[in-house]
């Protein structure tokens, strides 16, 4: 299983999460610029089986181009309450 991350913060907060994804022989592989677009997802997503994304868009474009996508998790903040 190949797993696509686009989320500037997985791993980071949290390793024991990549830890347990890799531990498992899943192999995971981190977006090489900080911020894509949905046109850049959309070319790499081809040959993943999982996308984890942040604030990243994602749209049909990203579906369309994905060959063995099953599943996307959105690991994201959110935005801070005003006072």
């Amino acid at each position: 299983m190949r797993v696509f991350v686009t989320s500037k913060s997985f791993g980071r907060t949290a390793p024991d999460a990549l830890d347990l994804l890799k531990d498992s022989g899943i192999d995971v592989v981190f977006a090489a610029k900080r911020t894509m677009t949905t046109p850049e997802i959309a070319a790499e997503i081809r040959g993943y089986d999982a996308l984890i994304v942040g604030n990243d868009p994602v749209d049909d474009t990203v579906f369309a181009a994905a060959d063995r996508l099953r599943l996307v998790h959105m690991r994201a903040r959110a935005p801070a309450k005003s006072a």
